[in-house]
Parts: structure tokens; sequence; C-alpha cells
């Protein structure tokens, strides 16, 4: 299952797992974007409310992938304090990266 997240609760290296479209029916990200800095002000000038994001593999992967549980965790850390911050940059960092693991083994399956 996919997660929706509110346009605040959006960082940096998240995967869309579905198009971001503006009110008007611009396209403001595809399917499978990795969210940058520019997406997330975009969403906020065009009054996008929020959007799903691909959800991590599952844990039991062999990749030992994040669980829904743990990034749903990391999601809400106050990174107001400096050492909390560093971490939520980790956690993205590796959640990124399991995201494009993960899309290369999709494509890699197809026939």
């Amino acid at each position: 299952p996919n997660l929706w997240l509110s346009t605040e609760a959006l960082r940096p290296t998240m995967v869309l797992a579905e198009d971001v479209v503006s009110g008007g029916g611009m396209l403001l990200a595809a399917t499978g974007t990795p969210l940058t800095r520019r997406h997330l002000r975009q969403m906020h000038h065009w009054g996008i409310s929020g959007a799903q994001i691909a959800a991590p593999p599952r844990a039991d992967d062999a990749n030992h992938a994040p669980t829904q549980s743990a990034v749903s965790q990391w999601l809400t850390l106050d990174e107001r304090d400096p050492f909390m911050s560093e971490l939520a940059e980790v956690a993205r960092a590796l959640y990124a990266r399991h995201q494009r693991a993960a899309t290369r083994d999709a494509e890699g399956s197809r026939p």
C-alpha cells in the first residue's frame, strides 16, 4: 500500500506513487518522481494538499528495507533538534536508496 501524506509531511527523496496535478490539470510531478525541494515549493504554490508516495518495500525484503512503521516514525521527528535533523536526513537517504533499488528490480522483471 502507498502512503498519503500532507504537503507539510512530504520530504525530498520521497517517491510519488501517483501523478501530482494542479487544480487546472497541469502535471506538476509524475508517478515515480523522487521529490525535490523545488517540487515541494511548486506543490505549496499550487495549493496541493498532499500526495501519494510509494510505500517502502517490505521489511522481509532482501534489502532490509524500512517498514511502514519506521517510515511513519521518521516522518514525525522533531527536526529542530540538530541530532534528529541529521537522523531524519539519513533515514530519507536510505529510504530513497531502497526506492531506487525497488524501481530497478521492478523494471528488470518486466517482460
